[in-house]
């Protein structure tokens, strides 16, 4: 049996064995966890062999400074909430998004259509969530969309939660950046030098571009500038898709074809 790289960091048995479903390869595990003990799971992943934690972002702000492995915040796009407000019965019940992350603009206008009485909330501390859920309660909200955090506070004061899934797509996506990361680290590596070898990557494909066999994403361009700005983009965002993309002003897509093209091995 092969030793796990790659590790999905997930709360919730729904969850779980959402991405357990969609996942066919050895190198990769999925653990449960809350907020509270992420930071021990997470070590004790490293400790067997993991090289790459996949989260979303409310665990990796808590764990992030304590791992010394790159950790990928997995954002959900648009489709993934559709889904999940498909299962809620938002015309009869006060509906609150509260999250970390501002939520896109696609589904704060989705929103609007489908409900007068959905508001999103962000925080940016649990002293800060714990304050919002227990306003929301106050007010007559009664279901809760967000985090592990907001799941967490949301049981502390007997509302319900729910915690937007992952799709198929995505799941797929963060695998295979993941699977480049490890390609150019080791385990004496640190997650500067895995955004180095990114630089190193990028570069040496600009250099041996002529040589590349025709392919579909040969459309996909990119001068000095734009690959400084892109390599700056994902510093300043921690590889998180949806951020740097907005940060560089481009769609999520066009930012992945970039970085697809140039994680093709080079001769």
């Amino acid at each position: 049996m092969k030793m796990s790289k790659i590790a999905f960091l997930v709360s919730g048995e729904r969850m779980l064995k959402k991405i357990k479903r969609y996942i066919d390869k050895e190198n990769i595990v999925v653990v449960e966890t809350s907020i509270s003990n992420a930071l021990e799971k997470a070590k004790e992943l490293i400790d067997k062999g993991v090289k790459v934690i996949l989260t979303k972002f409310a665990v990796k702000i808590k764990i992030e400074d304590e791992i010394d492995i790159p950790i990928l915040s997995i954002e959900n796009n648009i489709s993934d909430y559709i889904e999940l407000l498909k299962e809620i019965n938002v015309k009869n019940s006060k509906v609150a998004f509260v999250d970390y992350i501002k939520a896109p603009e696609s589904l704060v206008n989705l929103a609007k259509i489908i409900s007068n009485d959905i508001i999103f909330k962000t925080f940016i501390s649990e002293e800060e969530c714990d304050e919002i859920i227990k306003d929301l309660k106050n007010k007559s909200y009664s279901i809760l969309i967000g985090s592990m955090l907001t799941k967490k506070y949301a049981n502390k004061y007997g509302l319900k939660s729910y915690e937007v899934e992952i799709s198929e797509d995505s799941i797929l996506m963060y695998i295979e950046i993941a699977e480049q990361i490890i390609k150019f680290t080791d385990l004496k590596k640190s997650k500067d030098r895995v955004l180095k070898s990114i630089e190193i990557m990028i570069d040496n494909y600009l250099k041996n571009e002529e040589k590349m066999e025709k392919n579909i994403l040969d459309k996909v361009t990119m001068n000095d500038v734009e690959k400084d700005k892109l390599i700056e983009g994902l510093k300043r965002n921690a590889f998180s898709l949806s951020n740097t993309a907005k940060d560089l002003g481009m769609s999520r897509t066009t930012l992945w074809r970039k970085l697809k093209k140039f994680n093709i091995i080079i001769e």
